[in-house]
């Protein structure tokens, strides 16, 4: 009869009556405890947990550091190539493609485990930096973008989910934190990067060298997301509460935004940085807490579903989040050119040209009341993408009002994790570990 119930599949939902009927009849001895039904596991970390979140780490901040490694060294990759009004492209093809995947390869970890699917997307990843970098067109580019984006984007998302199948709910935030803090600091110096690179050999190695040295004028958003993230996450493993959290957020978000619609020429580096300062710690206090309110009314079994279509709404908004902006700031422009005096300088930002000139060698080559009028135009400009993004942020603080709070569990109760050589029935039948 023992050996009957070792072969058994693992109980499922409504198998307690049988189970009890069975234990009842004459002979029957009792299972030992690697014969239990599985039951969730306490949250344990030891050496190979930690070396686990150090992998996932590094992994974290090569994929991140391609979002914004482009932005400095864009100017002479436009150039070079002569891309103008489709430089949009060279960001948005790597949003469409990470967007695009998202769901496919939520589901390949659940099919096929963690573990391959982890290293399948670095190999694209790899890749996609391989083409960029050798590119001789704009659409070598693009394409190339486009197949780093989905390497991005998987290794993002794979992060999570291998996250969230290590740590439970209630604990989630504060290791995500650490994964964000990662992800922060490689988008803060991917722009130094980008124009060191470009500087001093070609734009090319942006794509074929992916190393962290530092970072400036995006470093003040990156320092005070960061912390904005630890509040958050201290808070969901004290409290276990997110809506609370999400308002404070967004509310500090809008604030920022509506600081840095003000910016002008003569705003000062302590007014500017204090600006991004308050945007970003809204921003970090937000990210932090949306995806354990994802998961929160879920099963464990889903959290991999549930990851991945929350990694694709965040990529599908990281596409409209690049695509809106550069839609406002080009029809600005466009129509602030009458208000430039020379017709050469007119003619080299019109049509998406602004972008691509973006430079302090640009504006100083015209004379100074020049100057003043293409300065204008900038001002004008940004201070209209920061309008529409204090009235998104806006909009997100009076939707969670209607949010529904729900507790975050303390508990593991997933067939994947950590081997650690004790298989309960459950266990052997899964036989899937991350």
């Amino acid at each position: 009869m023992v050996s009957e119930v070792k072969a058994a599949r693992a109980p499922i939902h409504g198998d307690s009556v049988c189970a009890t009927n069975i234990g009842t009849q004459p002979g029957y001895e009792q299972p030992s405890m690697e014969l239990e039904s599985h039951r969730p596991q306490e949250f344990e970390r030891g050496p190979r947990f930690w070396v686990i979140i150090i992998g996932l780490g590094i992994s974290t901040l090569l994929a991140s550091l391609e979002h914004t490694v482009v932005t400095t060294s864009a100017p002479r990759i436009l150039e070079e190539l002569q891309m103008r009004e489709d430089f949009i492209w060279v960001t948005n093809a790597f949003f469409v493609s990470s967007a695009s995947l998202t769901p496919l390869i939520g589901q390949m970890c659940n099919i096929f485990g963690r573990r391959w699917v982890f290293l399948l997307i670095i190999a694209l990843f790899t890749l996609g930096s391989g083409v960029c970098g050798g590119a001789t067109s704009g659409g070598m580019l693009i394409a190339g973008r486009a197949i780093q984006g989905a390497g991005s984007g998987g290794i993002v998302l794979t992060v999570n989910i291998i996250v969230s199948d290590l740590v439970p709910l209630r604990n989630r935030g504060t290791y995500m934190a650490i994964i964000l803090a990662i992800f922060g600091i490689g988008i803060a110096v991917g722009p130094f990067i980008g124009g060191a690179i470009a500087e001093a050999t070609t734009w090319r190695w942006v794509f074929f060298i992916n190393l962290p040295i530092g970072g400036y004028s995006l470093i003040p958003q990156a320092v005070a997301g960061i912390p904005g993230a630890a509040i958050s996450a201290a808070s969901l493993s004290r409290w276990g509460r997110f809506k609370a959290l999400q308002f404070a957020g967004f509310a500090a978000t809008t604030m920022g935004m509506g600081l840095l619609s003000m910016l002008w020429e003569g705003t000062s580096v302590a007014e500017w940085a204090t600006f991004q300062c308050i945007a970003a710690l809204g921003i970090g206090i937000v990210i932090d807490a949306l995806l354990p309110a994802f998961q929160a009314p879920l099963d464990e079994a889903d959290q991999a579903a549930a990851t991945s279509a929350w990694g694709f709404i965040r990529a599908f908004g990281s596409i409209w989040g690049v695509a809106i902006p550069a839609v406002i700031f080009n029809n600005r422009i466009d129509e602030m050119l009458k208000t430039i005096s020379a017709p050469t300088a007119r003619k080299l930002l019109a049509s998406g040209g602004a972008y691509q000139q973006a430079s302090a060698a640009f504006v100083m080559q015209f004379p100074q009341s020049v100057q003043d009028e293409i300065r204008a135009a900038y001002r004008e400009a940004l201070q209209r993408v920061f309008w529409i993004g204090a009235i998104f942020a806006g909009l997100a603080t009076v939707l969670v009002l209607i949010e529904r709070d729900v507790t975050l569990r303390k508990v593991i109760d997933t067939e994947f994790g950590l081997e650690d050589g004790r298989k309960s029935t459950h266990e052997a039948t899964a036989g899937r570990k991350v």
